[in-house]
């Protein structure tokens, strides 16, 4: 949970969607400020949130979205990019429905990302009292490392197999870094990333968190490429950590995929 809660907020239906998505969010003795944009766009802004000292910056949909999904636009997608601290982006109607979460998903594609997610997700289910769903990104396996398997005398399954079995060694990790005291699942998530992640999400996960892939002199959220496609359309709120220099707790850490 977080103590200190920036929204974006200029008055509209969707700066309200992001004020009800910080109000669960936040901890029980923290506090939620609505921050105006100040003149110089999402530069000032993106400053104004940094000299705040918030842990979390909570963002409306564009008025473009699909009602219930995530969509952000030009000033959303400028804010997004380099914030200190993580960011979560509200569905468009948001404070129609918002309840607290009771399953927080952390996705990810590898060993760096499945340790800072659940690094951010899992002290956020214990705070909302919520189940945690671990999915593991399973990209289609190229074309030129099955032929290369092929020519090394393994068949077409062997290959597959081998490619899954380095992802389902990352899940496993990640499964045994969550605390004691949360409910945990995971589930290997094969297909193109955007798509199918999103298929996972239409089946009942209330918000997402994703890591920041790459290390950075100065921490701030980079959107990945998964990321990215999710905050075009997921159907759930979406919370983005940071990258660059982090805290770590025993535990936490997991060994390359191999």
């Amino acid at each position: 949970m977080y103590r200190n809660v920036i929204v974006a907020f200029d008055g509209t239906d969707e700066a309200r969607d992001a004020v009800a998505l910080a109000g669960l969010l936040r901890d029980p003795d923290g506090v939620v400020t609505e921050l105006r944009a100040p003149p110089g766009g999402p530069k000032a802004l993106a400053a104004l949130v940094r000299e705040s000292g918030a842990d979390l910056f909570v963002l409306g949909s564009s008025s473009n979205a699909d009602p219930g999904t995530i969509l952000t636009g030009p000033v959303g997608r400028g804010l997004l990019f380099g914030c200190h601290c993580p960011v979560a982006v509200a569905p468009r109607g948001f404070r129609h429905v918002a309840v607290r979460p009771r399953l927080v998903a952390v996705a990810f594609e590898d060993a760096e990302q499945a340790s800072h997610g659940v690094q951010e997700g899992a002290p956020l289910a214990q705070g909302l009292g919520a189940d945690m769903r671990l999915l593991c990104l399973v990209p289609p396996l190229a074309s030129w490392a099955l032929h290369a398997g092929v020519e090394a005398g393994y068949g077409h399954a062997d290959v597959e197999r081998h490619h899954q079995d380095a992802y389902a060694h990352v899940l496993d990790h990640a499964l045994a870094a969550v605390p004691r005291g949360v409910e945990a699942e995971g589930r290997l998530v094969p297909g193109t990333r955007g798509t199918a992640l999103l298929d996972e999400l239409r089946k009942g996960v209330d918000l997402l968190v994703m890591a920041s892939p790459g290390a950075r002199p100065v921490p701030g959220v980079r959107p990945g490429a998964a990321a990215l496609a999710v905050i075009r359309s997921a159907p759930c709120p979406v919370l983005l950590t940071t990258t660059g220099v982090r805290h770590t707790h025993p535990g936490a850490s997991f060994a390359a995929a191999g």
